[in-house]
């Protein structure tokens, strides 16, 4: 068995995270999967993964990619921009199986004037019997719902190795609560403005009490939001993994607002690190998030509800120890080990499948 995953990216982001993450799982079950990625990423990519260049392939053109696509016996689209990319492959090598890995209901990022929304609408179809895969339920049903797609689920996957907790509830968790948020200006979905206006209130209502830490962008994109930042906080910035996993293991509470999540990756990460988590009620977070169990799960566009919520968790340090141990026993069923068993299967089903003829 042979698997491309095509992955024209610079890395960095959570769709970008599961692929390398289940590529490097699939290969340790001895399969023969590689990513293809665009030569100019080729720097940034791979300062963000270690070890990366042993199984990623660089093309510098369409025909570049077609060409090093037809010795596998599926490829696989990562993201809606890639699925023409797929058709285009699959017209020149009949005999490849396609298939995609839907991260996230696409266009819901864009207008519906924005010419990537179309291109994303029609991306679910594109390829007749494209064998599409999605780690939560709420990907699969409204891909059902809005395209009559069947969507094959497969088990998220979580880097248990970094993201584990190294301290005990006892001892480096200080006094001091440290809340945590990642900001990215460039992404309206995740609220940004919302994000640092909420940790604004919170560090007026708490002062000394509190320190807030922020990551996911530079100063200069922060200033570029337009919103008051005349409060004590610190500017992590753009972070690698492993300064992610860092941060989180000095963290109390980590605090996303983004208006939805097909996933949340970075809530299970900063579960597996002991953190308290606040996350959007909209979208596929419920694959491991419990709203008072391991979490708080909130309506983003209501700042009150939101405030009412950290300051909850700020106020009540029993609650947090609840989150911690809870957190912690709920990111321990999550493992890259168990999403590439996962996905062996589902390629392993297309194969069998395409050898008799279906």
């Amino acid at each position: 068995m042979s698997i491309l995953f095509i992955l024209p990216t610079k890395g960095g982001d959570g769709g970008s995270h599961s692929v390398v993450q289940e590529t490097m799982g699939l290969r340790t079950l001895n399969i023969n999967a590689k990513i293809a990625n665009n030569l100019n990423h080729k720097i940034p990519f791979s300062e963000k993964y270690l070890n990366v260049d042993e199984f990623c392939v660089y093309y510098k053109n369409k025909d570049e990619l077609i060409r090093l696509s037809q010795h596998f016996d599926i490829v696989v689209a990562t993201v809606f921009t890639t699925v023409k990319m797929l058709k285009n492959i699959i017209e020149c090598h009949p005999y490849i199986k396609p298939s995609y890995y839907i991260q996230d209901y696409e266009p819901l990022m864009f207008d519906k004037d924005h010419h990537w929304y179309k291109e994303a609408i029609e991306s679910y179809t594109l390829i007749l019997n494209n064998n599409a895969f999605a780690k939560t339920n709420w990907i699969r049903n409204i891909i059902k719902e809005n395209h009559g797609i069947e969507v094959y689920k497969i088990a998220p996957s979580l880097d248990n190795m970094l993201f584990k907790p190294a301290v005990t509830i006892n001892n480096s968790k200080k006094d001091v609560v440290h809340i945590v948020a990642m900001v990215r200006p460039k992404t309206p979905r995740r609220s940004p403005k919302e994000t640092m206006n909420v940790l604004k209130a919170i560090k007026e209502k708490y002062n000394s009490k509190i320190e807030i830490s922020i990551f996911g962008c530079s100063d200069n994109e922060l200033n570029s939001l337009n919103v008051p930042l005349n409060f004590d906080f610190k500017n992590q910035g753009i972070l690698h993994r492993e300064q992610v996993a860092e941060l989180l293991q000095d963290s109390n509470i980590f605090i996303d607002l983004s208006t939805y999540q097909a996933f949340g990756r970075s809530g299970l990460e900063a579960m597996a690190m002991g953190c308290s988590t606040i996350l959007p009620k909209i979208g596929g977070i419920y694959e491991y998030a419990v709203h008072g169990y391991n979490s708080f799960l909130v309506d983003t566009a209501n700042n009150e509800e939101v405030i009412h919520f950290i300051s909850y968790l700020v106020e009540n340090k029993s609650i947090r120890n609840k989150f911690f141990f809870n957190g912690i026993e709920t990111a321990k069923n999550y493992s890259i080990e168990k999403a590439s068993l996962s996905l062996y299967q589902f390629f392993d089903h297309m194969l069998n499948n395409k050898e008799k003829g279906n």
